[in-house]
C-alpha cells in the first residue's frame, strides 16, 4: 500500500473522534470563514483522550483548504518561559489570515495570562486561534469586557450512548458486541478506539504473494 493509502487511512481512523464534535466543528469553521460575529480565540478543554487534539487537526486541514497559514505549537515541547511559545508563534504576528494551534496547552498553563494579556494582541489582522488543554479557561477572559467578545471555551465531553454506538459502528464493530465496548469506554472516544478492534482490509484488495522458487 502506497503513501496516500496510508495517509487515507489514518485520516479515516482520526475522524472517527469527530464524532459528536458537530458544535465545536461548527465554531471552528465560522472562525475561518471569517464571519464577523465570529470569536478570534476558541479555548477547547476537556481531560485527556477526549479528541481536543483531533479537532485541532481539523481546524488545521480547513485551515489549510482555505489556504491560510497555520502555525502549530506543541505545549508537550514548551515551559514556562514565554520566550519560546513567542518565538515558535511568531509567524502569527507576521501574516494576516494566520491560524494560531497551541495543542497540549496544560503542558504550560502558567502562560496563559501573559498569552491573553500581552502576546495575542500583537497577533497579525484576522488571524484566529485555537487552545487546547486539559484545564479548564481562567475566568479573566470572560470577565475581560474585551476578550468577552473575542473569546469562547469550548467544552469537550464525552460520548453520550449514541455517539459512542456511531463511532464502533463506524469502525465496523457488529451491534451485538458494542454493549460491552460502550460500557468499558465510559464515554471515551480514545478508549472506544483502543478498545474495538480496527476495520479489516478486504482481502480481495490485498497484492498476491510473489512466487518463489
Amino acid at each position: 500500500m502506497g503513501s496516500a493509502g496510508l495517509a487515507g487511512r489514518l485520516a479515516q481512523a482520526r475522524a472517527g473522534a469527530l464524532v459528536g464534535r458537530e458544535p465545536q466543528r461548527a465554531v471552528l469553521d465560522r472562525m475561518l470563514s471569517g464571519a464577523a460575529d465570529a470569536p478570534l480565540v476558541a479555548y477547547m478543554y476537556g481531560p485527556g483522550g477526549i479528541g481536543k487534539s483531533s479537532l485541532v487537526r481539523y481546524a488545521a486541514q480547513q485551515a489549510e483548504l482555505t489556504g491560510r497559514r497555520v502555525v502549530h505549537v506543541d505545549g508537550r515541547f514548551l515551559d514556562a518561559d514565554p520566550r519560546r511559545l513567542e518565538e515558535l508563534a511568531a509567524p502569527a504576528c507576521a501574516e494576516p489570515g494566520a491560524v494560531l494551534l497551541i495543542d497540549t496547552f496544560e503542558q504550560c498553563q502558567p502562560l496563559e495570562a501573559w498569552l491573553r494579556e500581552n502576546f495575542l494582541p500583537r497577533l497579525a489582522d484576522h488571524a484566529i486561534v485555537v487552545v487546547a488543554s486539559r484545564v479548564a479557561p481562567d475566568a479573566e477572559w470572560s470577565l475581560d469586557p474585551g476578550w468577552a467578545q473575542l473569546f469562547t471555551a469550548l467544552a469537550v465531553r464525552p460520548f453520550n450512548t449514541a455517539q459512542s454506538h456511531v463511532l464502533l459502528a463506524a469502525r465496523g464493530v457488529p451491534a451485538e458486541q458494542r454493549g460491552a465496548f460502550v460500557a468499558f469506554a465510559e464515554g471515551s472516544p480514545l478508549a472506544l478506539s483502543l478498545a474495538a478492534p480496527s476495520p479489516q482490509p478486504n482481502p480481495a484488495h490485498r497484492g498476491s504473494r510473489p512466487a518463489t522458487s
